[in-house]
């Protein structure tokens, strides 16, 4: 009965053993000169120094003229930041890296709820804790009431396996933030602060209305789908969340995650196909070239119509004396004139030339 006690006691231990973390850890090197970085400085003579220093250093080149540095442990990390010169000629300054040297997981435990946030970050910073945030959540009547779980932040760059909480010993889980959503429009990617467009219906997907008059069936705003737009059930959500697990976990960018993540699965709600480009500048000149052969067109039309027309010309004379003549070309009619001097009798036949003469 002892041993097994003893056993269970050496497992708790085990578990409330924070400080035995000692994983690799991330710094910042940034030259201390003004206007000087470290992009003009060759990598033979940064991997040479860096192994003057320490061995077994991952070096990276940021994109403001920066090196970010993972050491293997707490020891070179501390070795590393006690430096001020690098290879003997560049000043330096070699700072912990913000981000990703802290982890945040959610605990358990009702029996905080007595406390503030301020009381438990005090309790618990011993145990590599900087910051602790309490979970709200909406009961029956509407209210906002406290759920019993804590967000905890640490400085370590992996989560422990649980923390010691008074005489509790609470598991730690990753903590997953949830994907950037504004409650304005309700698409992702965005707060309501810089929300453009119009306030929409989470059930009906339409503008923003009572939801007592809200009578369509329901319909989500992003997939399109026949559900509610906040269900966690959305297909674009669940993929999102998986994004935003893939970031945390690994410790990369969101854009990285997502080309991670659409490797193993297609984006469920891809972006709408435009018209390139090139497509569009192509159908101008299509559109230019159709406007000039119609303008071709109708000039030639313009042309035909004009010839058929009738045409007056000056003739020098019939029978030796200049009169004007007028040459009408008569088509499929009878002409029959009367009163004329030299009177034409009879029907002429299509396509007669008769010149008319005036002022005899």
């Amino acid at each position: 009965m002892d041993n097994k006690r003893k056993h269970k006691e050496i497992q708790f231990t085990k578990l409330m053993k924070v400080d035995s973390y000692n994983g690799p850890r991330f710094l910042t090197l940034k030259r201390t000169d003004q206007d000087e970085t470290m992009k003009t400085v060759s990598p033979f003579f940064i991997r040479k120094a860096m192994n003057n220093i320490t061995l077994n250093v991952t070096i990276v080149r940021t994109k403001d003229g920066g090196l970010l540095l993972k050491t293997v442990d707490r020891q070179q990390a501390e070795k590393l930041k006690k430096q001020n010169v690098f290879g003997g000629i560049i000043n330096i300054e070699i700072t912990e890296q913000p981000t990703l040297n802290s982890s945040r997981g959610t605990i358990f435990c009702p029996d905080l709820k007595m406390h503030t946030d301020e009381e438990i970050l005090d309790e618990l910073s011993s145990q590599h804790v900087t910051d602790v945030k309490r979970v709200h959540r909406r009961n029956k009547k509407g209210d906002f009431e406290d759920s019993g779980v804590f967000i905890l932040t640490f400085d370590l760059g992996h989560l422990p396996n649980s923390i010691d909480a008074g005489f509790h010993c609470c598991k730690i889980k990753q903590y997953i933030p949830p994907p950037l959503r504004c409650m304005n429009c309700l698409k992702f990617g965005h707060k309501r602060s810089v929300c453009k467009g119009n306030q929409i219906c989470a059930s009906c997907a339409n503008l923003y209305h009572d939801k007592t008059q809200c009578q369509q069936g329901l319909k989500c705003v992003v997939c399109r789908g026949d559900h509610h737009t906040l269900s966690k059930d959305c297909p674009v959500y669940k993929d999102k969340l998986e994004i935003q697990r893939i970031k945390v976990t690994e410790k990369i960018t969101y854009r990285e995650a997502r080309q991670k993540r659409r490797l193993q699965a297609p984006d469920p709600n891809p972006p709408r196909l435009r018209q390139p480009f090139s497509s569009l500048f192509k159908s101008q000149h299509n559109e230019a070239d159709q406007q000039k052969n119609n303008e071709m067109t109708n000039r030639s039309n313009e042309d035909h119509i004009a010839s058929t027309e009738p045409t007056h010309t000056d003739a020098r004379s019939f029978g030796g004396t200049s009169q004007s003549a007028e040459f009408i070309i008569i088509k499929q009619q009878s002409v029959a004139t009367e009163g004329v001097r030299g009177s034409i009798g009879g029907a002429e036949s299509a396509s007669t030339l008769v010149p008319c003469i005036s002022g005899a």
